[in-house]
């Protein structure tokens, strides 16, 4: 059962994601007193136990539709094992799911001492704590030293950060089952400037449990290392006796992959020489760099056994609808975007025969693609230019085919196919006017003058341009009303502006 537990008297809760497959129901227990709340989940049943007295329980089950709502700030604990008498290390990873970078505070002292707002707690089942530590971190991509001496992690938005490791002294009476807390005191934009705003952190719990199983399990390989996510993954592990580290066979074990901060669990059972083999399908469109971790069912810690990479290169548009033109040029972006763990070189735009239709580039069809290409890194977005122009000799409608290929040739890779759509037409001039209408007045031996604005905004110079003037029904206009401008204006160009 997958729980989420409210602590009402020191007001901590731990809300950790998880992924539910249809049809599947989790019971979640709530103190009396307590409530809980699910994200992100459609047609779930949801059961609420009370346990008001000894010997008394009151369960309270449903079905409904769950909302979906805004992410919020996702703060996660990942540990090694625990040992007795020895230490534990912990990590975290905060999510920001924020339109803004957000900074927190990793060390202070120009980066001599630990931070201020970052506790590790080490707590019992009576939440008494036995032990605890600052955090501190003073290197890293994500880390900044700032000129008041401060340190910084600095974390853009829609990333997450890792945080280095923790060291935890547990004393040899630690029990069995202990609660790792993390407080995160404050959240910083801008931490240091005259536009800094503080907002107030957050804090998250962790089990873990010190018993030693009799076995324990890890990762022996990974195949393939790195994927597009069009083939299967083998992952093989096995499990060992603690005592002597020999296999164990037909023992169970949790699989457990990990991306993005969700979770995915199997179970698995190793075979007569101790080992298992699991073949993990990715799901469509998913990507990212995957942590796996093969551990004993009652143990709830958080090791990193192995890992993977599903690469993904999104294009987009992957259709283009044109009408241009003739003999006028048109540079369109077409916009790449990497996941994480996904970094590309050389990645360009390829406008080749072999890839059209009719496997020839059509006459008279110009194409300009940049074909050094550009780097594009882990998580980031870049744009690839093209320009597009026809002559005369152009068919009026064409169907192009552009590929995303990053790498040599001979050795590319091709992410992404972009078909256009294109129809080329005659430059024409195009007449716009202001104002469309005038209401005026004169008295009479009396002068009012009007001006009307004519401008060409076609693509073409508009000749023989005359000037006259009329009645609604089409008949010419009374002599008190006539032209200053001359009736015979001639051309006007591209852009030219003409008053009447």
């Amino acid at each position: 059962d997958i729980s989420l537990k409210v602590d009402v008297a020191s007001h901590l809760h731990t809300s950790e994601p998880f992924a539910m497959d249809a049809g599947q129901s989790v019971t979640i227990s709530v103190p009396v007193g307590g409530y809980a709340t699910l994200l992100d989940m459609e047609d779930i049943t949801t059961t609420i136990e009370i346990t008001p007295n000894a010997g008394e329980t009151v369960r309270i089950r449903r079905t409904s539709q769950i909302a979906v709502e805004d992410g919020m700030m996702v703060l996660r604990i990942l540990n090694e094992e625990f040992t007795k008498g020895a230490t534990g290390t912990v990590r975290f990873t905060l999510e920001n799911t924020g339109e803004e970078e957000i900074e927190i505070l990793s060390a202070t002292n120009s980066g001599n001492s630990s931070s201020s707002q970052i506790t590790w707690y080490v707590m019992d089942e009576d939440d008494n704590i036995i032990t605890t530590a600052k955090y501190k971190q003073t290197v890293g991509s994500e880390i900044v030293a700032l000129s008041n001496g401060n340190t910084v992690a600095r974390i853009p938005a829609g990333q997450i950060f890792s945080s280095g490791p923790t060291t935890l002294t547990l004393p040899a009476t630690t029990p069995d089952n202990v609660t790792v807390l993390l407080d995160l005191s404050s959240i910083y934009y801008h931490h240091g400037k005259t536009e800094q705003v503080q907002m107030g952190g957050l804090s998250t719990t962790h089990d873990v449990t010190l018993v030693e199983t009799s076995y324990y399990g890890g990762i022996t390989d990974i195949t393939p290392q790195v994927s597009r996510g069009d083939e299967d993954i083998e992952i093989t592990g096995q499990a060992l006796d603690r005592s002597d580290d020999q296999p164990l066979s037909g023992v169970p074990l949790n699989l457990v992959i990990t991306v993005n901060g969700f979770e995915r669990s199997y179970e698995v059972y190793t075979e007569d020489d101790g080992s298992f083999t699991y073949t993990f399908t990715p799901l469509a469109n998913e990507a990212g760099i995957y942590s796996v971790r093969a551990v004993h069912p009652d143990l709830k810690d958080r090791p990193v056994h192995g890992q993977f990479t599903i690469t993904r290169l999104t294009v987009s548009p992957a259709q283009i609808n044109l009408n241009i033109t003739r003999n006028y040029e048109q540079t369109i972006n077409v916009q790449v975007s990497t996941s994480a763990g996904t970094t590309v070189d050389e990645l360009r735009l390829v406008y080749d025969a072999a890839d059209q239709p009719q496997s020839v580039l059509p006459d008279g069809v110009h194409m300009e693609v940049n074909e050094t290409g550009i780097s594009v890194g882990s998580g980031s977005s870049a744009n690839l230019p093209f320009t597009i122009w026809a002559d005369n000799t152009a068919d009026a409608a064409e169907t192009l085919v552009l590929k995303v290929k990053s790498g040599q040739a001979g050795d590319e890779t091709t992410w992404g196919t972009i078909t256009i759509y294109a129809s080329f037409s005659e430059a024409a001039p195009v007449l716009y006017f202001t104002p469309t209408q005038i209401v005026t007045g004169v008295a009479q031996d009396d002068t009012a003058v009007e001006t009307v604005t004519l401008r060409n905004t076609g693509l073409a110079d508009f000749s023989d341009v005359t000037l006259a003037l009329f009645n609604n029904d089409g008949s010419e206009a009374p002599d008190w009303v006539y032209l200053n401008s001359s009736e015979d204006q001639g051309s006007l160009a591209v852009g030219q502006s003409l008053a009447v």
